[in-house]
Parts: structure tokens; sequence; C-alpha cells
């Protein structure tokens, strides 16, 4: 009886090989979609920075837990892989490697561009903010140029007024008699009232009762406490009538001063323009007497 041929030792070491191939084919083509899919998430990064930023982390992180499961793959399958299968899985594994580190990278670059773009929003609202301030500047001085304006003709107005007022009383100056006669008052026949000559000139005011023997020397000005004042406050309205007297001499001021004090005292006056020499006399008392 002849010996039996020893039977051929069944191997698994094709099979593996098959299984390795496929697995790394696999996480070839899941690198590859995966690289195309951070390609395209990246074009949108200009955009929507935001958006990118945590796409491109989850990717980061996948990509990281797809390495660690790489790394894994490999302590599991070392004693029985060979070195040809071990040197590709490190290859793909430090790919793997140099594409986590690119999408970090990218990732950066993006917050870089999130960064800037921010500051760029803030310099642009800045810029905004001071053209508002401007613009209210403007407004602000548009509204003083106006009003500059309007005292501008509210001032030519007044001027015009005095102008003509001058050439008024330049004319009834021209038209009083002339210097060198006298001029003779005598108080007003039937009447109750009491009448003042008040002589306005350079020198001050001076108030002559007709009829009377003073003379009151009132100074040069009407202030509040003034002899003047003082004296504008004893007449009475219903008792007393002033004539005033102006000379050319005389302030314009001086002139609305005291006719002012008159008017808010409610004391009945008058006014005669006479000559800066002229004399004058009341009627009652001898020819001598004048001022």
């Amino acid at each position: 009886m002849g010996r039996r041929k020893p039977a051929a030792a069944f191997s698994l070491f094709s099979f593996q090989d098959i299984v390795t191939s496929v697995t790394a084919i696999l996480i070839l083509v899941m690198l590859l979609l995966s690289i195309e899919l951070v390609t395209k998430k990246r074009n949108k990064a200009a955009s929507d920075p935001d958006t990118t930023r945590r796409q491109l982390t989850a990717n980061a992180d996948a990509l990281e837990s797809l390495a660690a499961g790489l790394r894994q793959e490999v302590t599991a399958r070392r004693s029985k892989r060979t070195t040809r299968n071990q040197d590709q899985a490190t290859r793909e594994l430090a790919r793997a490697r140099d594409e986590v580190k690119a999408t970090r990278s990218r990732l950066d670059e993006t917050k870089r561009t999130q960064v800037t773009v921010e500051k760029l929003q803030a310099d642009a609202e800045a810029v905004a903010a001071t053209y508002a301030e401007d613009l209210a500047t403007l407004a602000q001085l548009k509204q003083q140029a106006d009003d500059d304006q309007e005292q501008a003709d509210q001032i030519e107005k007044s001027n015009q007024a005095e102008k003509d007022r001058q050439v008024k009383r330049t004319k009834e100056i021209a038209n009083t008699p002339r210097s060198g006669t006298e001029l003779v008052y005598n108080p007003q026949a039937d009447s109750d009232r009491r009448a003042w000559l008040v002589e306005l000139s350079e020198s001050g005011i001076t108030a002559v009762l007709l009829g009377g023997n003073r003379i009151e020397r009132l100074g040069t000005t009407t202030h509040t406490g003034s002899p003047a004042a003082r004296w504008i406050e004893g007449l009475a309205p219903d008792g007393d009538y002033c004539l005033l007297l102006v000379r050319p001499s005389t302030s314009d001021s001086l002139e609305e001063e005291i006719t002012q004090r008159l008017l808010d005292a409610d004391i009945s006056h008058g006014i005669d323009l006479i000559g800066e020499d002229q004399a004058v006399r009341d009627g009652s008392k001898p020819a001598t007497r004048s001022f």
C-alpha cells in the first residue's frame, strides 16, 4: 500500500491581502471625497466665514477620528500584515495627518479672514459715524448762518431807520429859528397842570417850572437812582406836563432815555427843537430871566 502524499497546508494570507486592499481602497475613496468636500467648502469661505469655520472644524474632527481609527486598525493588524501593507498604511496615515494639518491651516486662515472682515466692518461703522457727526455740524452751521443773516438784515433795517431819523432831525433843526432869538414860553391858560421846561443839551438836563424860581440841574444820565430819574418819579401823571427843549448838541441816547422815562411814568410831554445859542425865557417872569 503506497504512502499518501501529505495535504498542502491551508493559508489565509491571500484573503487577508484582499481584505486589506479593499479596506485601503475604501479609505482612499473616503479621503478623496473628504478633500473634494473641503475644497468646495473652502470656496464658500469668503461669503460665509462663520459657516465655513464650523464645517472645517467638523471636517477636522472627522479626519482626526478617521486617523485614530487608522491607527487602531494598524495596531490591530500589525502582526498579520506584510511589510508592504504596513508601509502603505503608514503612508496613508501620514497623508491623513497632512490633510488634517492643511485643514487646520485653512481653518486658521478663515479665522484670520473673519477677524479682518470684522475690523473692516468696525472701521466702516466708525467712518459712517464720523460722516453723521459732520452732517450734524453742517446743519448747525447752516442754521447759525441763517440766524446771522437774519440778524444782519435786522441790523441793516435798524441802521436805515436811524439814518432816516437823522435826516428828519437835520431837517427839523434846519427849520428851527436861528440862534440869537429869544424863545418865550408862557403857562397854558385855564390849566391846573404844572408846566415844566426841560432843556436837553450837551451839558445835560435842566428843568424849570414855569412860574417858579428854582432851576433843577439833573445831570447827563437817566439811569435808575440818578437825579433825573428821581425827579421824574416825583412828577404826577395828572398834575404835571413837560416840554422837552432839544438843542442840536443833545445826544440821541439822552433824548430817547428821558422820553422813555416820561412814557413809563405816564407823564404828558411834548418836544420842541431849539437852536444851540437861543435863549429860553419864562414868560411869567421879567425879561431878564432866562436859561
